[in-house]
């Protein structure tokens, strides 16, 4: 999630022409790397109940979602899209997801 907000802020607060690629890189494989990490070990953690860190990893997705479209991490991460879409549906993340 960090790396996330960091890129973000990186790509809307800094002129274009100041964007330091290298590190936008670094950035975007630290994602990259928490997404497969999830993918690869988590997952059946996630499915088996819905707590905070379920929620946690939701709330981040999400982010991703809004934030980095172009990311499109469900392609390589099918498990975690197929979960996230379920999650996605509770009456709880309904009620809470933020307007775009």
């Amino acid at each position: 999630m960090d790396a996330s907000v960091l890129v973000r802020y990186e790509l809307a607060l800094r002129a274009p022409e100041k964007h330091w690629e290298q590190w936008l890189d670094g950035q975007r494989d630290k994602i990259r790397r928490a997404l497969a990490v999830l993918e690869a070990e988590a997952i059946a953690e996630l499915a088996s109940h819905f707590d905070i860190a379920a929620i946690s990893v939701a709330c981040a997705l999400g982010y991703l979602d809004f934030r980095h479209p172009d990311l499109e991490w469900r392609q390589d991460h099918p498990q975690l899209a197929a979960w996230y879409f379920e999650i996605s549906q509770r009456p709880s993340m309904l009620a809470t997801r933020p307007p775009v």
